[in-house]
């Protein structure tokens, strides 16, 4: 007895079964992930550490050989790679391709740890070593915040409450922000004053720098009680730096005004700059997290940011430059088309060729298979993106035929004269090894 014999003589256990099929297989593509593109686990890090003023040379000897050493000490290294250049170290750490993706997690884990504890053997002047990790990350959603007239710190700080806002967005993983400026405060000192003076420069900096400095100024015992002094010397203010004293020779202190220009300004050259319709912005790049619903997303997405928009000012453009929900929601909808243009050219080719209900029978096979393996696709967190879309539009193009081979055999054993059940169950058992052979 083969599984076609046991499935015809359960046919009520056959209707429930296809009755689980559609109304699970409905439920699984709406509730499983999709996205445009399938998700890629890179398996490679990045260690970037800066020596400012190190030569190449000093920068392989006394940063990257040091870093390398110790991370050659994990597991399931592939080979590493390392770059010096003048002020700059890049170590570039390959993990071997058999190691599992929901594994990488602990492995940069263990890098980084590897990293922060030869950090002290670092030589003085280094920068903390950057591990970067997150190649991986796919930014389905691409947004420019643009306001005519504002500045750039205003347009920044508009930016950054859009990105905490929405950071709580369920299913957000990460927003960057794009093209923001970071200020500066330029001192120009004027050489004719400072030399009629007789002030050095370094005299200046150094006057700076313990001005600006965060010291610990103790506390004061009153009776029982203990009072911590506080002491402010940060700058708050422009004027706050200005009128900065600063000791000449034997002569009285004079303002930092009078010996220099003072303003405030980007730094230059710019790192990065964006503008959408020749109007300045500030670009906000969102990634979803792994296995969710980009559609859904970017519905939650947009929900939040019409309601944030009442508390932005009149002149404060949100803009979409790349929006992934619609290219997958266009993707799917014509995926749908095609699985209901097949269905019905199946059908009404069969019906011509063999028959109303062999053609209804096969379409409808067709249909409970691809319920079936949405099914399938959600239990193993499987997303319905631009490949496995790809895949299954091939793999009903295989349902198809064998069905109209399977069809075909019943029809030629019904002609013989075998009942329907007997013509049914020796198609499938002559033709399973076959078909089983060519997969």
């Amino acid at each position: 007895m083969n599984f076609t014999e046991v499935v015809l003589k359960q046919r009520k256990v056959l209707l429930f079964v296809l009755i689980a099929l559609t109304i699970g297989g409905v439920f699984s593509f709406f509730k499983m992930g999709k996205l445009e593109d399938a998700e890629i686990s890179v398996k490679s890090a990045l260690v970037i550490t800066q020596y400012p003023g190190a030569s190449p040379h000093e920068v392989e000897l006394r940063v990257t050989d040091v870093l390398e050493t110790a991370i050659q000490a994990m597991d399931n290294i592939d080979d590493i790679e390392s770059r010096s250049m003048a002020g700059y170290s890049e170590i570039t750490v390959n993990i071997k391709k058999s190691v599992k993706s929901k594994e990488l997690p602990q492995l940069w884990d263990v890098l980084r740890r590897k990293v922060n504890d030869i950090t002290p053997a670092l030589p003085q002047g280094t920068s903390k070593p950057m591990v970067v990790d997150d190649f991986g990350d796919v930014y389905g959603i691409f947004l420019a915040l643009s306001g005519d007239g504002y500045s750039g710190e205003e347009l920044q700080d508009y930016a950054r409450y859009m990105k905490r806002e929405l950071l709580l967005v369920d299913g957000v993983k990460r927003i960057n922000l794009f093209g923001e400026q970071k200020t500066s405060i330029n001192i120009e000192l004027s050489q004719e004053k400072m030399a009629y003076l007789g002030i050095h420069p370094a005299h200046v900096i150094q006057i700076l720098n313990q001005q600006n400095s965060m010291v610990n100024p103790g506390s004061l015992k009153v009776g029982g009680d203990r009072i911590r002094i506080a002491s402010d010397g940060s700058f708050h203010e422009l004027d706050d730096l200005k009128n900065i004293l600063i000791s000449a020779n034997d002569q009285n202190p004079i303002f930092l005004k009078d010996i220099a220009q003072i303003k405030e300004d980007y730094v230059r050259p710019f790192t990065s700059k964006m503008k959408y319709n020749q109007v300045p912005a500030i670009g906000l790049t969102i990634a979803m997290e792994k296995g969710g619903n980009v559609i859904e997303l970017g519905e939650r997405v947009q929900n939040r940011i019409d309601e944030l928009k009442t508390n932005v000012p009149v002149g404060i453009n949100i803009n979409r430059i790349f929006y992934q929900p619609e290219r997958v929601s266009v993707a799917i909808e014509q995926f749908m088309i095609n699985l209901i243009e097949s269905v019905v050219i199946v059908v009404f080719v069969l019906l011509l060729a063999m028959g109303f209900r062999t053609g209804l029978l096969i379409g409808s096979g067709l249909i409970f298979t691809i319920l079936g393996t949405f099914i399938v696709m959600l239990s193993v967190d499987i997303t319905l993106q631009r490949v496995s879309l790809a895949a299954i539009i091939i793999a009903m193009g295989m349902l198809v035929d064998n069905a109209i081979v399977i069809a075909d055999g019943i029809l030629v054993d019904l002609k013989k004269g075998l009942k329907r059940d007997e013509a049914m169950s020796r198609t499938s058992k002559q033709t399973a090894m076959p078909y089983w052979g060519l997969r």
